[in-house]
Parts: structure tokens; sequence; C-alpha cells
């Protein structure tokens, strides 16, 4: 299987289902402002702020990421910066 090296400030992202989660209601409720991604490889510009398996939140727009088929799942390329500096990235969730 061919492996992909991203470079300059490149990530390849697996996105994550949504969460939902349920009222005392039971209504379900989505959150459809943010997706979060799995972290699959690292351009060498960033390996010392994220590894692969990190889980990161990106924006769910049309315009975040580019879609390639990677390891045989949809991926994402997504900009490594922050999303306040032209980035897709808003966060990394730390467990």
């Amino acid at each position: 299987m061919q492996k992909i090296k991203p470079e300059g400030s490149m990530l390849i992202v697996f996105p994550l289902p949504k969460e939902e989660s349920q009222t005392e209601g039971g209504i379900t409720v989505m959150d459809f402002a943010l997706l979060r991604g799995e972290i699959l490889e690292v351009s060498d510009e960033w390996s010392g702020k994220y590894k692969k398996g990190d889980v990161v939140l990106f924006p769910d727009s049309e315009g975040v990421g580019k879609t390639i088929h990677y390891q045989k799942r949809s991926c994402l390329w997504l900009n490594g910066k922050a999303y306040s500096e032209n980035g897709d990235i808003w966060g990394t969730i730390i467990q």
C-alpha cells in the first residue's frame, strides 16, 4: 500500500462520524458546526504539533479540505494551521 507524506502545513485526516446527543425529552441533537477527524499523516512542518492518531476539530463547510482516497478510506487534505490563521483546525481533542 502506498503512503503519502504531506508537505508544508498539510495533514491527511479521516473524518469521524458526527456525535449525537439526546435531550431529556428524547430529541436527538447533532453538532453540525464542527467535525472530528483522526490524523493519518502529518507533514514534517507539523510533526512537533500533531501526531498520527490525534483527533482534531474542523468546520463542516464546503471549502474545507480536498477529498482523497487514502488507505482504502475517503479522507481530507487539511491545512494544519489554526483556523484563526487561515488554516482549517479549530483544536485538538485532548483525552
